[in-house]
């Protein structure tokens, strides 16, 4: 290709392709702001839903404190700020999302005892916990037959039986045909929007 061929292109844009090309880039710059639209209403309206599972969890602990303690005499009370998580349980087709204080252990497996109930082989009747200590984040494997693994970041980490693993933001704990996507994130009772 020439010099002048590389200038030429652009004129022979300059008729009837020149208008076609600036609908197509009007169209591509509407859906690109409709999507980003979408998704950010999307995401406002899933950190609500989280916002009032903590709300709703920390009211609770207030009123059971206020029950057990109807003078509150030399009995701290709960604190209204908490770190709070995130579970995604994706098992099989299903999928749920719920929202745990890790202070009151998370237990999860066949077992309908459990916390998070998760169906399917290769999953033990009370697989792991998830639980809080020194404000971080653990999850133990409690099966003695079974190990779970940890996604981190596209790496992975095995947890055999009763060992503990600190767990991080964003980490997806796996299990056969289940995983369990975790997040965290701090709710302040007292800031409610």
């Amino acid at each position: 290709m020439t010099i002048d061929m590389m200038y030429q292109i652009p004129l022979s844009l300059s008729g009837g392709n020149g208008v076609i090309i600036a609908v197509i880039a009007y169209v591509v710059v509407a859906v690109s702001a409709f999507i980003v639209f979408f998704i950010m209403s999307r995401n406002k309206w899933h950190s609500d839903g989280l916002r009032a599972a903590a709300d709703k969890i920390i009211s609770e602990d207030f009123l059971e404190y206020s029950l057990r303690n109807p003078r509150k005499v030399n009995t701290p009370a709960p604190s209204g700020v908490r770190l709070m998580v995130a579970v995604t349980v994706q098992d099989g087709k299903k999928s749920s999302e719920v929202v745990y204080d890790p202070a009151k252990t998370i237990t999860f497996g066949r077992n309908e005892k459990n916390n998070i109930r998760i169906y399917g082989e290769g999953i033990s009747g009370t697989q792991g916990r998830i639980y809080l200590s020194d404000n971080k984040v653990y999850l133990e494997n409690l099966s003695s037959s079974h190990s779970l693994l940890v996604k981190r970041k596209g790496k992975k980490c095995k947890v055999t039986s009763g060992k503990s693993l600190r767990l991080r933001s964003k980490d997806t704990i796996l299990m056969k045909n289940s995983r369990i996507d975790i997040s965290f994130f701090r709710y302040d009772i007292n800031k409610k929007r």
